[in-house]
């Protein structure tokens, strides 16, 4: 964007000289085949050809401006990191593959002193992640989440699950039993709104005990009853 941030300019730079700019910004995945592809785009874009410098002038500051996000962003991060070394036993949240320092901070942030919690039961109301009954209609005697709680703290549990199942074996194994198992099977978004609890409960037992992440203890709760079946 910087080198060519109109397609006339990409045009004058042709395939070559793409595919020249992303080798020296060391780009991944980049090369002759998208450089191609992209000086294609450039010969048919039907974009606004009027006032181009005032065009790249927008653009250059645009980028400027992104440049000085990023940079407060790397800051405040950093800042967040040293704040959070303070903690107890933060290292072996951050520790769990999947889990990263913006959620952890995220957590930290919404729930705070997590030792005034006596349960996590009491966290999971916090979160509005409690279970409650449904005595309405149709659906009475069913069970749902109480959404009545802190939404961003929610919103960083249900993350937090949605990074695990991707990235963490046992939290993808998990999911997979919650969504195939024979007796009350679960939709794909009620087997990751289970999984934020249990991201939920496994956070405030690493904090308030100090203990490590253990994926055999978390998947045993799931393989016993497989065990047993067969």
């Amino acid at each position: 964007m910087k080198e060519a941030p109109l397609p006339e300019d990409i045009l004058k730079l042709g395939v070559e000289g793409v595919n020249r700019l992303w080798r020296e910004a060391e780009l991944r995945g980049a090369g002759m085949k998208r450089a191609k592809a992209l000086v294609s785009a450039a010969e048919h874009s039907v974009g606004s050809k009027e006032a181009p410098e005032a065009a790249r002038m927008e653009l250059k500051n645009l980028l400027n401006d992104i440049d000085v996000y990023a940079s407060r962003m790397e800051e405040l991060l950093r800042r967040i990191e040293e704040k959070l070394k303070e903690i107890p036993y933060i290292d072996n949240l951050l520790a769990v593959k999947g889990i990263g320092m913006v959620t952890v901070s995220g957590f930290i942030a919404e729930a705070g002193d997590i030792k005034r919690f006596d349960s996590p039961k009491q966290l999971q109301k916090l979160a509005g992640y409690a279970i409650v009954a449904n005595e309405s209609g149709k659906h009475n005697g069913e069970s749902h989440i109480s959404y009545r709680g802190r939404k961003r703290l929610r919103y960083v549990l249900y993350e937090a699950a949605v990074s695990l199942v991707g990235k963490n074996a046992e939290f993808r194994e998990i999911h997979e039993y919650y969504r195939t198992r024979k007796e009350n099977p679960l939709k794909k978004m009620q087997s990751v709104v289970a999984a934020a609890c249990k991201v939920l409960r496994i956070f405030y037992v690493i904090l308030t005990k100090g203990v490590r992440y253990d994926p055999k203890k978390l998947l045993g709760g799931i393989r016993m009853p497989q065990v047993q079946a067969a």
